[in-house]
């Protein structure tokens, strides 16, 4: 019997920022021999669940190679998730994995605008917080943030993933990295609570440049952007001294950063 294992797209389990115009598929197997293959791509979990393949179909190739395989993505869209699936077949045998993947946003897509303190109040951290109000639960919600120099993000007073020192640090007079979110479980029909934390690290100031792109249940589509004013609330953070080289002072007494944060 033939079985897939560890499903990637570009190299990762479900990259959120897939830059590449045609994502490159690898997989491993045990037991039989693979003897063909099958990759295919749907643009929604409706389109998976029955098996209506809309977006890229490789059809049954003859191959025993598991890597550097391609998704031709003539029909992808940015800042998109698409749903993949792969059967493999051996001798007597076949097996099928799946996953999914997003396409990076185009320079186009970002649509906020850099939001940063005033210089007379750059010492310490910052935060920022919006809130907004959803019709329904989201299907999908992701965040991209570029918070300069080190951020991170909370949505309705936990933490979105488990990173520090985020983005990486780069030449910051040539490019700015930035960080993606997958925060759909943090987010409820009603109201939300968006925040994130700046501290100065390598970049040695702070600014904010956040996007957020959601899809409803009900299947709207919303999104919400850093900007001057528009609900944007700012405020010195529990982080009254930050360094990359002496690390940090901290008041836990006004930690607004996290729990406090519907009371900003």
């Amino acid at each position: 019997m033939i079985n897939i294992n560890d499903l990637k797209i570009e190299r990762a389990k479900t990259p959120l920022a897939v830059c590449e115009k045609n994502p490159v598929v690898q997989w491993s197997i045990c037991g039989e021999e693979q003897k063909a293959y099958r990759i295919k791509v749907f643009s929604s979990k409706e389109k998976l669940e029955l098996n209506d393949c809309d977006v890229f179909d490789s059809k049954k190739i003859q191959d025993s190679q598991t890597i550097g395989h391609t998704i031709n993505g003539e029909n992808l869209i940015s800042a998109t998730r698409y749903f993949v699936t792969v059967e493999v077949f051996g001798e007597s045998s076949s097996d099928k994995a799946q996953t999914y993947f997003q396409t990076a946003p185009n320079p186009s897509d970002w649509k906020g605008y850099w939001t940063y303190m005033p210089l007379k109040r750059q010492g310490g951290s910052s935060v920022y917080r919006k809130n907004i109000m959803l019709d329904s639960a989201p299907e999908i919600a992701t965040a991209y943030v570029a918070g300069l120099g080190w951020h991170e993000l909370f949505i309705n007073g936990k933490k979105a993933g488990d990173g520090v020192f985020a983005p990486s640090n780069c030449d910051y007079s040539k490019k700015t990295y930035y960080s993606v979110y997958d925060v759909t479980k943090y987010l409820t029909a009603g109201e939300n609570v968006i925040g994130v934390e700046l501290a100065h690290g390598w970049f040695g100031s702070k600014k904010l440049l956040l996007q957020l792109n959601i899809v409803l249940k009900n299947g709207e589509k919303c999104e919400f952007h850093s900007t001057a004013g528009a609900g944007w609330w700012t405020k010195n953070g529990a982080v009254t001294e930050d360094s990359v080289y002496d690390g940090e002072v901290y008041d836990a007494r006004i930690d607004y950063a996290k729990d406090n944060y519907l009371f900003f």
